[in-house]
């Protein structure tokens, strides 16, 4: 079931956070993780469902996250990369969800109130793909619940969103 947007989110946290040496979902600000602060910005945000996808570390994460507002569902291609996550988190949306936001669980200054503007932004001006930019760089992004394919295959990352949205889609300005 969607939430009254018709907008699920896609919290991505499954990455090995190989620089970091530690698994940057669970970096704490203000007593949370880094991944409940993203699930419960998406859940305020009134997107539905959250879905976290998890990998490397998924049992302590799993912990991290119990009793959270979102499903789980574990990535066994992790170590691919971040397009076989949102492969994975989007074939667990259900059919009825219209769009999907990307929200990686280490960007701590999305809130609420941007992942609501954003998709706002996307239904009221009709776009296909809506993208937050950060100092020149875009970030999260919302867009129709696309196949697979033309989602998440053969890259691995976001790039492509992040080239349509490039292409003329509007992009909501963010941070706290």
């Amino acid at each position: 079931m969607t939430g009254a947007s018709g907008t699920a989110a896609l919290v991505l946290a499954a990455g090995s956070s190989s620089r970091m040496g530690r698994p940057k979902a669970l970096l704490e600000i203000g007593g949370r993780t880094l991944v409940l602060r993203a699930v419960d910005a998406a859940c305020e945000a009134g997107l539905a469902p959250v879905i976290v996808v998890l990998g490397s570390d998924a049992a302590a994460v799993r912990e991290a996250l119990r009793g959270a507002r979102a499903a789980l569902v574990e990535n066994a291609a992790w170590a691919t990369g971040m397009a076989s996550s949102i492969r994975c988190g989007i074939a667990a949306l259900p059919g009825e969800a219209e769009a999907v936001v990307l929200l990686p669980c280490d960007q701590p200054a999305v809130s609420a109130e941007l992942l609501a503007r954003l998709v706002a932004l996307r239904r009221e001006r009709g776009l296909p793909v809506a993208a937050c930019r950060y100092a020149g760089t875009l970030g999260c992004t919302v867009g129709g619940c696309f196949p697979v394919e033309r989602t998440a295959a053969g890259y691995s990352g976001a790039a492509p969103n992040r080239g349509s949205a490039k292409r003329g889609v509007e992009v909501a300005q963010g941070g706290r």
